[in-house]
């Protein structure tokens, strides 16, 4: 995660979406999320986690930070670095967000949160429909 100035007394929050291969993964995965859950709980700088389900296999995470040094730290460290490999062969797609607020973190977020993950992915797919219509190259 790259690091960047924000403004003071702002909150940064940091949204992920993950869409499970098969409903069989679920239990593994809320298994993990539970220990990262916890561990954010734990980390410096964290202000609050949140986990939500968009759907049976569409589950979504919203952590508060006091900046991007302190996340950035939590997702650089252990257990978190380690289930990210494991959850990677549960997981079909892994979508990332963040914005800054002055709210603290809340039910009342969650609608913002979402609008920027739905962003977010929309601006994969244009970037994957770009990389498709170039030419490989070897038919340059």
């Amino acid at each position: 995660m790259e690091t960047s100035p924000m403004e003071p007394n702002r909150t940064l929050v940091v949204v992920t979406q993950a869409e499970l291969r098969s409903l069989r993964r679920l239990a593994t995965f809320l298994s993990l999320s539970t220990t990262i859950a916890e561990q954010a709980r734990r980390s410096p700088g964290n202000l609050g986690v949140e986990l939500r389900s968009r759907s049976p296999r569409r589950w979504c995470t919203m952590t508060a930070w006091t900046d991007a040094e302190a996340a950035a730290a939590f997702v650089a460290s252990d257990p978190h670095r380690s289930a990210m490999r494991e959850t990677a062969r549960l997981i079909r797609r892994n979508t990332f967000a963040r914005f800054t607020t002055d709210d603290a973190l809340g039910a009342h977020l969650w609608p913002r949160a979402f609008d920027a993950l739905d962003a977010s992915r929309a601006l994969e797919a244009s970037r994957d429909l770009d990389a498709a219509r170039q030419p490989s190259p070897d038919r340059r």
